[in-house]
C-alpha cells in the first residue's frame, strides 16, 4: 500500500481534524494548527517574493517555534531546507554550506555575529533573512 508522506501531507490531517487544537511551544508561545499553516503560508509567500522558490535554503537557529515553521513551509513551498548544525565550528558550517551551495540563509537575530563570520566565506548566498522573538517577520539583510 502507498502512502503519500510529504510534508504537506503529514499536516493535512491534523489541520483537518484537529485545526483548532494548540500548538504549544514551552508555554511561552501556543497557536492552533490553523494558525500555524496560515503562519506557513505567509512565510512561504514572503520567501518566494524575494525570490526563494526552488532554492537551497539554510535554517540557523534553535530548536524553536520559527525552526518548526520552516522545517514546514520550506519544503511545502518546493525549496531545499538545509538544517544547519550549530555545534559545528564556523569554519565547518562555511564547509556545509559551500559544499550545498545554499542560495538564502535564514537565521536567527542572536546568531548575527556568526552570520558576520560566515557571510564573507559563502559567495553563493544572495540573501539573509533574520528571524526570532525579537522580530515581528521576516526580515532580509
Amino acid at each position: 500500500m502507498k502512502y503519500d508522506l510529504s510534508i504537506k501531507k503529514t499536516l493535512f490531517f491534523p489541520l483537518h481534524a484537529y485545526s483548532n487544537k494548540e500548538i504549544v511551544y514551552r508555554d511561552m508561545h501556543r497557536y492552533t494548527y490553523k494558525r500555524f499553516y496560515e503562519r506557513l503560508q505567509r512565510i512561504a509567500s514572503s520567501l518566494e517574493n524575494i525570490g526563494a522558490k526552488g532554492a537551497k535554503i539554510a535554517f540557523i537557529d534553535w530548536n524553536t517555534h520559527q525552526y518548526l515553521e520552516g522545517m514546514f513551509a520550506i519544503p511545502m513551498m518546493g525549496s531545499i531546507l538545509h538544517c544547519v548544525n550549530l555545534r559545528l565550528a564556523p569554519e565547518e558550517i562555511v564547509y556545509t554550506m559551500r559544499y550545498v551551495e545554499d542560495d538564502f540563509v535564514v537565521i536567527r537575530d542572536e546568531f548575527l555575529p556568526l552570520a558576520e563570520k560566515l557571510a564573507p566565506h559563502v559567495p553563493s548566498v544572495k540573501g539573509w533573512i533574520v528571524t526570532g522573538d525579537n522580530v515581528d517577520t521576516l526580515k532580509q539583510i
